[in-house]
């Protein structure tokens, strides 16, 4: 692929500045498999530019799977259309910082065609109380009947206020097990919450991992970076949902794992060093980053401190304990 051509495609769908430049970099440029995974989970495009993207790469690369991810996205769009006896429900989940859990709204509006669903949203809004650090958004469910007349959910599309449909995934059976909700990036190596790319981040280095708005952000310590093939080599230090200190494997997105399936954001397309403030309970990562700094070894120290001593909740405690690791003898 023309080089301007593929640093359209990641400056289009990161918006981590540092991924998007060391993605750049001839030694750590995608193939076109990579672009397409990175494509399809963006939460930066909506689904029509997805499917523009997707035909291009199809086009210059003649690989099957990615046309027909194409088609797959084709497909999602022609469905925001209804016919007489379908519709949409369209209901509000959002990150409930009280609880530590997504909730919905309880209430799923039924809609009579796709612009009704806008008009529903747009209506919405107007009532809401909106910050940057909004973990809300739509989930729009297509229903059509069977031929017994039951309705069965064809579609869910993720749409973002102020952005449009930016994720979706559709009905399908699997091999006579049943249904199930297939994403669209099912042909691939990882998929687009599972991205297992190249990174820039070492040990030491202070991030915030940032899945607005299926979670809020979190603000990490790496402590090892090992091999970019293998996607559980880039593993941080966080506080949970529940206020203790825990190892997680970023490229997986483990800091969220509680949400399950809602979250649809791999945390390496915001990704970024943090030099914020920090809360009282992520300041030790400044304190912990000089002695690990650089240095998988003993960033692979604090990992099995951490994974030893799974009950710490205070930050004293646990900042003592890698001091003690690394005291001179």
């Amino acid at each position: 692929m023309d080089k301007k051509e593929y640093e359209a495609i990641i400056n289009r769908t990161f918006p981590s500045r540092q991924m998007r430049e060391f993605l750049c970099l001839p030694e750590n440029m995608l193939n076109c498999f990579g672009l397409a995974e990175i494509i399809i989970g963006s939460p930066e495009i909506t689904i029509t530019e997805k499917y523009e993207f997707l035909c291009s790469l199809a086009n210059e690369s003649g690989e099957k799977e990615i046309a027909e991810s194409a088609d797959d996205f084709k497909a999602a769009i022609d469905n925001l259309t209804c016919a007489p006896d379908e519709l949409f429900t369209v209901d509000d989940p959002w990150y409930d910082e009280d609880i530590k859990e997504v909730k919905y709204g309880g209430c799923a509006r039924p809609c009579a065609d796709y612009q009704k669903v806008i008009d529903y949203i747009n209506w919405n809004e107007e009532y809401e109380e909106r910050d940057a650090d909004s973990t809300t958004r739509y989930e729009i469910k297509k229903w059509v009947p069977d031929e017994t007349g039951r309705y069965i959910e064809t579609y869910i599309y993720y749409y973002i206020y102020g952005r449009g449909i930016c994720w979706f995934s559709a009905y399908e059976e699997w091999k006579n097990e049943g249904p199930y909700m297939r994403f669209p990036d099912g042909k691939y190596s990882s998929d687009c919450v599972h991205l297992n790319l190249p990174t820039p981040f070492k040990p030491g280095n202070i991030v915030r991992i940032d899945c607005r708005p299926f979670a809020p952000p979190v603000n990490a310590l790496i402590v090892y970076a090992g091999p970019d093939w293998d996607c559980c080599s880039l593993l941080a230090l966080f506080r949970d949902k529940d206020g203790y200190y825990r190892n997680s494997a970023v490229k997986h997105t483990d800091m969220f794992r509680h949400i399950g399936g809602d979250n649809m954001i791999s945390a390496l397309y915001r990704i970024e060093t943090y030099n914020g403030k920090l809360n009282k309970y992520d300041r030790i990562y400044k304190e912990i980053s000089p002695l690990i700094y650089g240095d998988n070894k003993k960033g692979d120290e604090v990992w099995k401190l951490v994974s030893e001593n799974s009950r710490i909740s205070s930050p004293d405690e646990l900042l003592g304990k890698v001091k003690e690791l690394f005291k001179e003898k």
